[in-house]
């Protein structure tokens, strides 16, 4: 029954934000939405943008003990950037996403929406491209990036290369792949960052499955993800996204194909709540400059850049 009204009250808050967007009058929105999650919880309720903890987008909280929305703490907001506004603004959009789910009774018996990959669609623009100093083209100098950014990853390196069958993987997946992802793949086996972030790497053996993995991804890439309004396609469309890795949470971190070789690909990622970015260097780059913070993890939560095998 608990359960029933809260799926009511959030259905409520629902409709009442579409009535209330179209006056872009949100406040009413807004603290109704933090009141339910903290009745709910019986907590104070803060929020603050995804990847920004800390910075509470809004000063108002709820109260438990006051049983309402008071001024709970200082925002930020003074401090923002323009990017940083966008970013706030973009989360708050996701917030309402999500409780649109909510309250079409996509609930677990614990009160927490189920994980799939059914995930909330890429909206609207990028937020932004980020862009290392440099890129790092030489695929030992990405790999020693990596390693230097995460303790003890060194440590599960092979004694030498695996000797991987490279042509019947890219003739099978129907192109080349980056010269940094292939050189990780050798020298490593699958492992996660964070116990958060699943480096996905074929194995000796595996040549002929490993383009059954990437059509698998790419099914649910299409079916769940990818908004082509917004110019986004799925590989083997001229410059689509190819995923090579994910998070638990369903993040995704993909190529954009685009470029005249695998080694002028950039990385795209996409958060589970819909924001998406690019970072205008190779993977392994990437999860280097992500684990030792060059990065701002846009959509992405933070993590402590450990390594674990799977």
């Amino acid at each position: 029954m608990a359960l029933g009204i809260l799926a009511l009250g959030m259905t409520v808050i629902w409709r009442r934000a579409g009535r209330e967007a179209k006056r872009l009058d949100w406040l009413d929105v807004r603290f109704g939405f933090l009141r339910e999650i903290g009745r709910c919880s019986g907590k104070p309720v803060l929020m603050d943008p995804e990847g920004d903890y800390g910075h509470p987008a809004l000063g108002f909280g709820f109260d438990v003990a006051a049983d309402r929305v008071v001024l709970l703490a200082d925002p930020l907001a003074r401090q923002r950037s323009p990017r940083s506004h966008r970013l706030m603004l973009r989360e708050l959009r996701q917030c309402f996403q999500w409780l649109r789910c909510v309250a079409l009774s996509k609930i677990c018996p614990t009160g927490v929406p189920h994980r799939s990959d059914r995930l909330l669609h890429m909206t609207d623009d990028p937020i932004e491209t980020q862009t290392p100093k440099r890129r790092i083209t030489d695929p030992a100098e990405a790999l020693f990036a990596l390693e230097r950014a995460i303790p003890g990853l060194v440590d599960h390196r092979r004694s030498a290369p695996a000797a991987l069958d490279w042509a019947l993987v890219e003739e099978n997946l129907g192109t080349a792949l980056p010269s940094d992802y292939k050189y990780l793949a050798e020298w490593y086996p699958t492992f996660a960052i964070g116990n958060y972030i699943l480096v996905g790497l074929p194995e000796p053996g595996d040549e002929p499955r490993v383009h059954r993995g990437f059509q698998s991804t790419l099914d649910v890439l299409v079916d769940a993800w990818l908004e082509p309004d917004l110019g986004l396609l799925a590989y083997p469309a001229p410059g689509g996204l190819l995923p090579w890795s994910e998070s638990d949470e369903s993040d995704k971190f993909m190529w954009s194909t685009a470029g005249g070789t695998p080694q002028e690909w950039f990385v795209t990622v996409a958060g589970r709540g819909g924001a998406w970015w690019h970072y205008a260097g190779g993977a392994v780059q990437f999860l280097a400059e992500l684990c030792d913070g060059t990065l701002e993890p846009w959509g992405l939560r933070i993590f402590d850049p450990e390594v674990t095998p799977c």
